[in-house]
């Protein structure tokens, strides 16, 4: 992750600069699991303080998914952050990987910089029998340095 392995060395209202620097992550410690249906609002644990908080997430994809999504344009999923009326795009090939859900207080990036929390992800699916039925997310603590 970009927040593991870079900090802040200068910043305006305009730009930021940052500079490579050894890792700065400790550990991830696994803090719990939630398994919710598509449009069920999941919750983003709080950090403690100097800790982000990541997720994974299992999508529960059905082997006629990987059929048709070989073969065919699978229906997108997205993912609406602190309950917007809009959902972002989900890039499913990434579900497995560690995604920010909130950025350690000690991150040290100006206020235009800093990563926005958030509190809640609502996962939604528009292509019928095809949408997977729930999503499980695996949430990790790790401490930066």
């Amino acid at each position: 992750m970009v927040e593991c392995n870079y900090r802040q060395v200068a910043a305006n209202a305009a730009w930021q600069l940052v500079e490579r620097t050894a890792n700065r992550c400790g550990t991830p410690s696994p803090i719990g699991t939630k398994t919710v249906r598509f449009g069920e609002v999941l919750p983003v644990p709080a950090a403690a303080p100097g800790t982000m908080i990541v997720g994974s997430f299992d999508l529960h994809l059905s082997a006629r998914w990987h059929l048709v999504d070989r073969a065919y344009k699978t229906p997108q999923i997205g993912v609406a952050v602190n309950q917007a009326a809009a959902a972002n795009r989900f890039i499913v090939g990434t579900a497995g990987g560690p995604h920010l859900l909130r950025s350690a207080s000690t991150l040290g990036y100006s206020a235009p910089f800093a990563l926005p929390a958030i509190d809640s992800l609502t996962f939604v699916c528009h292509g019928g029998t095809l949408c997977p039925s729930h999503v499980t997310v695996t949430y990790s603590s790790i401490p930066l340095r």
